[in-house]
């Protein structure tokens, strides 16, 4: 229930996540994509050893939160969408 959270909460926001490429900044769209991986990573690597699968699952949403901060942020710098 704490991934399927993590997904619902950000669901809305999922179509934006291709827009930097479609407005011609693949470049930020790479910054996003890597942005978004190394953050799942480390939340990966600090809650697993603490709290296996539930430390998974809660470290999934965090990123899947933090994502829509970022692809919000490079939005709104690069294109001038406000979303």
């Amino acid at each position: 229930t704490v991934l399927m959270s993590g997904f619902v909460l950000t669901a809305g926001y999922q179509p934006w996540c291709m827009a930097l490429a479609q407005s011609g900044h693949p470049g930020a769209q790479t910054l996003f994509m890597t942005t978004a991986l190394v953050t799942n990573v480390l939340f990966n690597v600090a809650l697993i050893p603490r709290w296996g699968e539930n430390g998974a699952a809660v470290a999934t949403s965090l990123s899947c939160l933090m994502s829509v901060f970022y692809i919000k942020w490079l939005l709104r710098r690069r294109v001038g969408l406000n979303i």
